[in-house]
């Protein structure tokens, strides 16, 4: 069961890859060449992005009662580009982008927020929360939240992407795949999220798997004693985005892979329960003996011990030898004998 477990991670690593590669979907590529390249849709995210920043501005002027300057719409900061120069080729129609392209805004939750712990309230994602590379509410932290900028800032929304960026499980990551009402993060906690919902379940498995997202970002992490990342190499991360309709074809294959991994990792954590149990239960029944029928002829233990107190006196009793070894001669000792005898020391 335990070589198991390991072939199953060995496993969920190789399908990952191959899905962030696009060899599951040769065959799919191969029936449907007539597919938008990536590089259209990456154009029309580009736009939205800055679209969005430009509401969002407007409506800070708003809210402050100004009107905005001239020159405001210069103020917009392009998002970093992939650098491809040592990147792998890509199968036809993908391309390269990274997070910050793709994203509205990449941050961090405030430093601080313990002081606000409650016992109910929006919720709090910690980094332990995302520490099976999903998103586990069983004991979440609730929290009553400050008043400042601050809380529309760390708030999570639905398709979000969170990745531990601080301590033992840095690099491991969550989708916000449900409404799951007001929450925020914490300071160890990157968020980011996204210009459109598109795409960003495909992100997100390419952020997770072993040789891609998670290699590059565990090379960052800095700090032997709590590994860290920063929001740039978040930001910078580059990642192969497939066409809309192959990344759709993508995760419909890795979901169904990944449960059927899931399924089977369940039932061997059982099992192994169940062996492990046993094995206590087997041991308990050894040694009450119970595991073996037992028989009056036998002889009791008790004549066994008797006869090894018997032995045991026996052996105190006999008188001692003591072999000694022979003394190791030194070099010294053999030469000034050698002499003596009248032989050369050499010879």
């Amino acid at each position: 069961m335990e070589r198991v477990k390991a072939n199953l991670k060995r496993y969920r690593a190789s399908v990952l890859k191959a899905a962030v590669e696009g060899k599951l979907t040769e065959k799919w590529r191969a029936e449907n060449p007539d597919r938008e390249p990536a590089s259209r849709l990456l154009e029309r995210i580009l736009i939205e992005r800055r679209h969005k920043w430009e509401e969002e501005q407007l409506a800070n002027y708003q809210a402050k009662g100004q009107k905005p300057p001239k020159d405001w719409r210069f103020k917009y900061k392009e998002p970093a580009k992939p650098d491809t120069a040592d990147l792998p080729d890509l199968p036809e129609g993908w391309c390269w982008a990274t997070v910050d392209q793709i994203s509205c805004f990449v941050t961090s939750g405030s430093r601080g927020w313990a002081k606000y712990y409650s016992e109910s309230g929006p919720l709090f994602i910690r980094a332990q929360d995302i520490n099976k590379d999903w998103l586990d509410l069983t004991n979440i932290a609730h929290v009553n939240v400050p008043e400042s900028s601050e809380k529309f800032r760390t708030r999570t929304q639905q398709g979000d992407l969170l990745i531990t960026i601080t301590g033992a499980n840095v690099t491991k990551s969550a989708l916000v795949r449900d409404e799951i009402g007001e929450a925020y993060v914490s300071q160890h906690v990157a968020l980011v999220h996204p210009v459109t919902s598109i795409l960003f379940d495909y992100v997100f498995h390419w952020v997770i798997c072993p040789s891609k997202g998670r290699n590059e970002l565990e090379k960052l992490a800095y700090g032997a004693g709590k590994p860290g990342l920063n929001l740039d190499n978040v930001r910078t991360l580059c990642v192969a985005l497939p066409p809309n309709e192959e990344a759709i074809e993508i995760v419909n294959s890795l979901t169904s892979s990944l449960e059927t991994i899931e399924k089977t990792e369940i039932e061997i954590r059982r099992n192994a329960l169940r062996a492990a149990r046993l094995r206590q239960a087997i041991l308990k029944h050894a040694f009450e003996g119970k595991l073996v029928p037992q028989d009056p002829s036998d002889e009791p233990a008790a004549k066994l011990l008797e006869r090894i107190r018997a032995e045991r006196a026996k052996a105190e009793d006999a008188p001692q030898t003591v072999t000694r070894k022979p003394r190791r001669q030194t070099a010294r000792a053999k030469t000034s004998r050698n002499t003596a005898a009248g032989r050369n020391p050499v010879e």
